[in-house]
Order: structure tokens, then C-alpha cells, then sequence
């Protein structure tokens, strides 16, 4: 091939790349191919953006205990399995201490040290052979591929993530069992202690733009203490080591826009932490009913925050008797987007029987056969959905639901697009519902189709006049569906 012609097709190439990655202000953000910026919130503070102010969903995955119970081997192999059903982002926890079987066995029995499979521990010890959380244990001349110590492992899984596209929520530590633990000698953390675990987390990492950082974990910020104090100064602490700065909590600055912080706890992060300084993401965190109605709460309450729904029903899980399919993790995927969370939606899979339910949890052996549940698969249906159309415009519409709106868990939910052109409402079940077609403000015409989250198909339902009300019935055998309206130009 003439040398002239390879160059100008490797340009070509190089420009396509690069428009790629820059893109249009406004359009959705691609994160296959280009490096990861630090996402903020858009202006009007109800999702994520890139530096170029494009639009970015979380779509995700929790691996809490990735840090402690997998090889790197088992870190690619998870990873690139998300990545290919369509996940972007992942949820890890630096220290859990998961290796006991009960709640009231780890916190009396664990050591808070845990050991991962490279026989690194992330602390020293302490005078009663627990976790020393203001002395991480750090072995110079390790790499993420060649560890020398804990923390070399946990940047391989952060580089790794990276590599991939993916954006990572990193918790710190376990806030149920080492801050807001009902065992007064299980609480390990201090104001001090907090701060100095935190800067050298956020001095250790804080070349990588792609990490959410993550408070709490499965806890209200004021159970058994208030660990508010403390989860304060390990933001503040983590602010240190990331921007090198002194920022206080209470007090605003431009400099915590160079870190995304949020909290995991029950309800939402905003109920504990509304006014602080370093809150930047609103994670919400509840199981189903209770999921719509809590999202939409803080969707018009409080300050405008991007909102995360930051874990849900577990794939496998089998609670009081009653077995959590995929179609229960379907209803949650799409309630968390058609109610406003619009920062993204976070996914779990657990087991078949109630004795193993944690398989995946803690990575224990056989996990990798869960990695393919019907839900995580359809995963990928949820994005093409969001892909297609300009869901950053969405907002909560349940009012065009006249009738057939169901409750609990076959709750339908609708969102309208700000611009008058687009409505979809999704059936969790197969009860038809009247829906209110004048919502659509842009065309005295809408055309109707009718998706399968199941599977991405679609099926046309005709076009209807936008002056009236119209009861829709979702087609023959799905299971759930989302109805699209939207104007006829």
C-alpha cells in the first residue's frame, strides 16, 4: 500500500478517536474508548457530566469484597464480564472483613484486618489484635501487578477498571461494622484516625479521575453513634490526599469539585448530610416498594444532586421465603430512572438458596456461575433504552397515569422528556393502564411502541392524537414492558 494513503487513513483514524472522546456538548458520553474524566454535576444538578458537560449514566455493579477475596486473575475475569453485559461502574470496599459467617460473628470474632489472597493485611495491629486504621501497612517496591502490600492489589482492581471504562465507587471501610457497630469495641475509627486514613487513601489514589468515593456503607450515618463527626473528617481527610488542600466540611470551595463524593446508607445520603460542603452525588439505597416513593422524596425535597441508586434487591436472593428474579430487578432498573435518579442504577447478584446467598457477595467458590443471571444479561436492554433516547431530560411524570397504576412492586412509573416530545411509562405487569397523552406538548400526533425490556425488541402500538386520554394494554405474554410515546413530526 502507497505509504501517502496509510498515513492519511491513520489520520483519519487519529481525527475519529479524537472527535470521539471530545464529542458534542450535551450528547451522551461514550465511555468504551476514551479515558475517564471526573464526572460533576450538570447544571440543573439531576445527573452526571463529563469535563466536555456530557451526559453520563452509572450503570453498575457491587463487588464489595473484591479487594479482600479475589486475585487479579479473578478481578479480569469479573470485570470483563460486566463490561461486556454493558456495566460501567463498580462498587468495592477497601477493608469489610467478610470471612466469618454471621453479622454477630464477624463484628465479636473478626479482626477488621482482613486478609486478602495475596496474604497482604490492609493494617497493623493494635494492642487487642484488631485493625490499626491509622497505620496502613505500605511495602515500598510493589506494583499493581507485582503487590508488595494490600494497597498495591487495590490499585491494580482501580487500574483495571480504568483500562476498562469503568468507573469505580470505592468505600474506604465498612461503616456498620467499624464506625456505626452497636459492639462498642467493634468502632475503630476516630475524628483522628478517620482524617489520616483518608489522606493517605486520597494521596495513594488520587491520580485517577474515575473513582467515586463512597462513606458509610449499609448504615444510617446516626445508628447506634452518630458517625457523622467521623465520616466528616475522613471526606475531609480524603479531600487532603486528593486535592493536597486543607477543606473543612462545612465550608464551600471549588476545591471539592476535585473529588466526587458521596455516602452509602439507608434512604439517602442528603438525610444525613444535606448542607455539607464535600456532598456532591445523593446516593439512595432501599429495596422495593419502598424504592419509587423514596427516590421521588428526594427527587423534590432538599438541595438538586445527581441521584444514584446505589443497591437494590440482590438477583438470587431469597428473603422470607420469596425468591427475587429477574423481573423484581428489572422493575428496580427502570423505577430508579423513570422516578429521577438519573446518576445511575447498581446491580447485585446473589445465589438460588438462602444458605448461599452471599456466593457472590464474597466471591465465594462457584460465583462465577452467577455472573450470568437472567437480570445482569438485561442489563444491556436498559441501556439501549437510555442510549436511544435523551434521558437526561427526563423527569417524573406519574400524573399521566390515570388509571391502573398498581402499588408495591407492580408500580408503574412514567417520566416525561422537559421538551414535550417524549413520554414512556413502565408496566411492571401486564394490567392495562389509561395514560394521558396530552403530557406531549411538541405535535398534535405521538407514535406509540411498546420495548421488552426482556430483550430489546419493540413493537409498534400505531399513532394516536396527543388530546386525549388512552388506556394501553401491554402485548400478549411480557412479563413487563415500557411504553414509548412520542411526538410525530
Amino acid at each position: 500500500m502507497n505509504i501517502n494513503k496509510i498515513v492519511f487513513a491513520a489520520s483519519i483514524l487519529l481525527l475519529s478517536v479524537v472527535f470521539s472522546c471530545n464529542g458534542q456538548e450535551g450528547s451522551p458520553s461514550d465511555n468504551s474508548f476514551c479515558p475517564l474524566d471526573l464526572l460533576r454535576p450538570s447544571a440543573n444538578g439531576r445527573y452526571l457530566v463529563d469535563k466536555n458537560n456530557r451526559p453520563v449514566y452509572l450503570l453498575g455493579g457491587t463487588a464489595w469484597t473484591m479487594p479482600e477475596n479475589c486475585t487479579r486473575e479473578d478481578v479480569d475475569d469479573y470485570l470483563q464480564d460486566r463490561k461486556n453485559k454493558g456495566f460501567n461502574y463498580v462498587q468495592i470496599v477497601a477493608t469489610r472483613d467478610l470471612h466469618s459467617q454471621g453479622i454477630e460473628d464477624q463484628v465479636k470474632k473478626g479482626t477488621m484486618n482482613p486478609e486478602n489472597k495475596y496474604g497482604f493485611r490492609p493494617f497493623s495491629w493494635n494492642e487487642n489484635q484488631k485493625a490499626d486504621v491509622s497505620n496502613p501497612v505500605i511495602v515500598k517496591g510493589g506494583t499493581p501487578t507485582e503487590p508488595n502490600d494490600y494497597w498495591d492489589h487495590l490499585e491494580y482492581i482501580i487500574q483495571k477498571t480504568e483500562s476498562l471504562g469503568m468507573y469505580v465507587g470505592l468505600l474506604p471501610t465498612w461503616g456498620k461494622y467499624y464506625i456505626n457497630n452497636k459492639i462498642p469495641e467493634m468502632r475503630l475509627f476516630t475524628e483522628a484516625s478517620a482524617y489520616t486514613y483518608g489522606q493517605f487513601l486520597g494521596e495513594r489514589y488520587r491520580k485517577y479521575n474515575h473513582i467515586i468515593w463512597i462513606l458509610g456503607g449499609d448504615v444510617p450515618a446516626i445508628a447506634n453513634v452518630d458517625g457523622r463527626p467521623i465520616y466528616r473528617k475522613m471526606a475531609e481527610g480524603i479531600a487532603k490526599g486528593a486535592t493536597r488542600e486543607e477543606l473543612q466540611w462545612d465550608k464551600a470551595s471549588p476545591s471539592w469539585e476535585k473529588i466526587m463524593v458521596t455516602y452509602h446508607g439507608r434512604n439517602a445520603a442528603s438525610e444525613f448530610f444535606e448542607t455539607d460542603a464535600w456532598l456532591r452525588l445523593n446516593m439512595v439505597y432501599n429495596d422495593d416498594p419502598e424504592l419509587h416513593g423514596n427516590i421521588l422524596h428526594y427527587y423534590h425535597n432538599g438541595i438538586p444532586r445527581p441521584m444514584l441508586q446505589g443497591e437494590c434487591w440482590y438477583e438470587g436472593w431469597v428473603w422470607n421465603g420469596t425468591h427475587k428474579p429477574a423481573k423484581v430487578i428489572r422493575r428496580q432498573m427502570y423505577q430508579t430512572f423513570f422516578s429521577g435518579a438519573l446518576a445511575g442504577y447498581v446491580y447485585g447478584v446473589a445465589a438460588s438458596t438462602r444458605e448461599t446467598t452471599d456466593m457472590l457477595l464474597k466471591f465465594m467458590p462457584g460465583w462465577k456461575d452467577r455472573l450470568n443471571l437472567e437480570g445482569a444479561g438485561q442489563v444491556k436492554y436498559l441501556k439501549k433504552l437510555l442510549d436511544q433516547h435523551r434521558w437526561w431530560n427526563w423527569e417524573p411524570a406519574q400524573n399521566v397515569i390515570l388509571d391502573g397504576l398498581g402499588e408495591g412492586e407492580t408500580l408503574k412509573t412514567a417520566c416525561a422528556s422537559t421538551n414535550g416530545r417524549e413520554l414512556l411509562i413502565y408496566f411492571a405487569d401486564t394490567v392495562p393502564a389509561t395514560i394521558n397523552l396530552k403530557r406531549i406538548t411538541a405535535s398534535p400526533r405521538a407514535t406509540v411502541n411498546w420495548y421488552d425490556p426482556r430483550n430489546g425488541n419493540t413493537l409498534n402500538a400505531g399513532i394516536y392524537e396527543t388530546c386525549q386520554a388512552k388506556s394501553f394494554s401491554p402485548p400478549d405474554n411480557w412479563d413487563d414492558s415500557v411504553l414509548i410515546i412520542e411526538a410525530k413530526d
